[in-house]
């Protein structure tokens, strides 16, 4: 991979995310929160797991970096999330072309931001390791704890954690020896969550 090309597009793609003071009700659309507390997070998983599985690590981390830029791609303020996979590929492809990548990279790009969408059954192994990544890297973070913070309503946050613990852990991560690893966490967030819904 060229990493000063890399670098480059990252760049171009950090300075498409929000400063501090555009949207102070949205912290999670601002860079000084998504990259270092999810993006970059989600690279570094495509590049553990590429390495593990003998995977392209160009494909996966290209895909990492644009997989979410639809929540401020053409997104409206204080409208729903719902489509951003779709501005994600437009992005995505239009940037692609404008820095001279090959057509069939930035298919297998594409297909892999798609595999990140729900109901989309990855069907590659570069597919699955970002499907994968997008997933632990919230997983394995502060991801989940910043999203309480964010919520307006903590019952219907405990509602889509318990989600996520319940249904998402097992759809979302595609190694097996990956959800072995992981199996301890889930289950002292079920805990978490199960105290919760005894004591409110």
């Amino acid at each position: 991979m060229n990493q000063d090309l890399f670098k480059e597009i990252y760049n171009e793609v950090y300075e498409m995310w929000e400063i501090e003071n555009q949207d102070p009700e949205n912290p999670y659309r601002k860079r000084t929160w998504i990259f270092p507390n999810h993006i970059d997070l989600v690279i570094d998983w495509t590049k553990k797991l590429s390495a593990k599985y003998n995977a392209n690590e160009e494909i996966c981390a290209y895909a990492a970096l644009f997989h979410d830029i639809g929540l401020v791609y053409k997104r409206a303020k204080n409208t729903s999330p719902e489509g951003h996979e779709e501005r994600s590929l437009e992005y995505t492809k239009d940037l692609l072309v404008k820095h001279n990548f090959q057509e069939y990279k930035i298919n297998k790009i594409l297909d892999c931001i798609k595999a990140t969408e729900p109901g989309h059954e990855p069907q590659t192994v570069e597919e699955k390791i970002v499907s994968t990544s997008d997933f632990v890297s919230q997983f394995k973070s502060i991801h989940y704890f910043a999203k309480a913070v964010f919520a307006d309503d903590i019952n219907y946050f405990v509602k889509w954690f318990k989600k996520r613990i319940e249904v998402s852990f097992d759809k979302k991560i595609y190694f097996e020896d990956l959800r072995e690893e992981l199996l301890p966490i889930k289950k002292h967030y079920a805990e978490i969550i199960r105290l919760y819904e005894e004591n409110k």
